[in-house]
């Protein structure tokens, strides 16, 4: 191959185009991500909500999700999915994005979700946040402070009881 000027030229522009290109895809990307961790968050925050007990969101369930998703790649395809499947849906209700949505709606939303036939994506995608989210809620030492016990029961049983307790 022989290499003119105008190969040159030609050369320079197809490299610093393509560097353009990256930098504005990956700042692109970072935006979405942004959008959909703001979504997520707010999803997680409604799923198991701050009260007497701490909330999902303050305990750290995000992250969880988070570190799943970054070593999943299906967990992300199928948590990003149900992601603009939420925001899809608002649009759809009220011409914005999920995180902009009033409360109730954001329960609608939620409740649409959980209320779709088994196999498909706002059911699947409600059932594996639910899940993953009840999972590290509920075996997060703070949490467990609230239930009054010093261990779950099994692998080892109750150990004070042989026979279950007597119900009247």
């Amino acid at each position: 191959m022989i290499l003119n000027r105008r190969a040159f030229f030609k050369w320079c522009g197809n490299v610093g185009l393509t560097t353009f290109l990256y930098a504005y895809i990956k700042n692109a990307d970072s935006q979405v991500n942004a959008i959909n961790l703001a979504a997520l968050q707010r999803y997680i925050d409604l799923l198991l909500p701050e009260n007497k007990m701490p909330g999902a969101l303050t305990l750290g369930a995000d992250q969880y999700i988070l570190k799943k998703f970054e070593n999943d790649k299906a967990y992300a395809k199928a948590i990003t999915m149900g992601i603009v499947w939420l925001n899809y849906t608002a649009h759809k209700l009220n011409k914005t994005d999920f995180v902009a949505l009033p409360e109730t709606m954001q329960l609608k939303v939620i409740s649409l979700s959980e209320q779709r036939a088994i196999a498909t994506l706002p059911y699947l995608f409600y059932q594996t946040i639910r899940q993953d989210v009840f999972q590290y809620y509920y075996g997060h030492p703070e949490v467990l402070k609230h239930f009054y016990y010093a261990r779950p029961p099994q692998p080892l049983g109750y150990m004070d009881f042989s026979e279950p307790p007597y119900v009247d």
